[in-house]
């Protein structure tokens, strides 16, 4: 990334906080009674980083810090990736390769992916009760990732799989050799995209189905009126966000080199 690259973000980022500033400003003069005039400008929600990043004070919402409840969501996170990436990309692997587990598993795999993961919070709060969103996560990761490796094994040069058949290899060396690391770029986009997902679902299945996490945090922050506090917890959740995809980022720079 060159200087001007890195000079375009700040100019965007500081824009951007410009303009959040100047509209609640503006709305708080001449709209004071509009909804958005509650809204809190940048300095009220730093204040209230500096407020609840360590925990302080006798209000319940101070007790925890934001980097517990981060540390929580994060965590969960991590338990529900580990199982989707477990799960999908063998499963996926097999679908690309076998048209009979292609035609066998396909239709679950499109029957259930239309179903927001979302919609699957009360069945999670019934099976595994505190564990639901670690399920939630499973759910919004697991389907990019099958998605894309099945996308990245069907797409293979055939020329390839009939080299390696020429030469003697049987269907086990062929999918060791050449369709798992033809598929690595499929696999690391579908994380990539899974991490997303279920990044944006483990703060929705926290707002109902746990006593920790940013998205308990977030709701828990608008229960008691504290907004600007509330306003910084979707903050960190972006910057936590911000800060995955750019490690996904790095790691498929690195991993696939000839697609720089």
């Amino acid at each position: 990334m060159n200087y001007r690259e890195i000079l375009l973000k700040v100019s965007g980022f500081a824009a951007f906080i410009l303009v959040w500033y100047a509209l609640i400003g503006v709305s708080k003069i001449f709209f004071p009674g509009a909804p958005i005039s509650s809204i809190p400008d940048p300095i009220e929600v730093c204040k209230a980083f500096g407020r609840i990043l360590f925990p302080s004070g006798v209000n319940p919402l101070y007790q925890q810090s934001l980097l517990s409840h981060a540390g929580a969501s994060l965590l969960r996170m991590l338990y529900g990736s580990v199982i989707a990436i477990a799960i999908g990309i063998p499963s996926a692997l097999l679908m690309g390769w076998s048209r009979r587990a292609f035609h066998f598993g396909g239709t679950i795999v499109e029957i259930l992916r239309p179903i927001p993961p979302i919609a699957w919070i009360p069945i999670a709060l019934l099976l595994f009760k505190f564990n639901a969103p670690i399920f939630i996560v499973f759910l919004g990761v697991v389907f990019p990732i099958v998605l894309s490796v099945v996308s990245g094994v069907r797409n293979i040069d055939t020329k390839l799989i009939e080299a390696a058949k020429i030469v003697g290899a049987d269907d086990w060396s062929i999918i060791r050799k050449v369709v798992l690391p033809a598929s690595v770029p499929s696999m690391i986009t579908g994380i990539r995209t899974g991490l997303g997902v279920g990044w944006m679902c483990i703060v929705a299945a926290e707002m109902v189905g746990s006593s920790s996490g940013l998205g308990y945090f977030i709701w828990y922050a608008y229960d008691l009126y504290m907004i600007p506090e509330m306003v910084a917890g979707m903050i960190a959740i972006g910057i936590i966000g911000w800060l995955m995809n750019w490690v996904l980022e790095f790691l498929e720079r690195r991993m696939t080199p000839w697609r720089s």
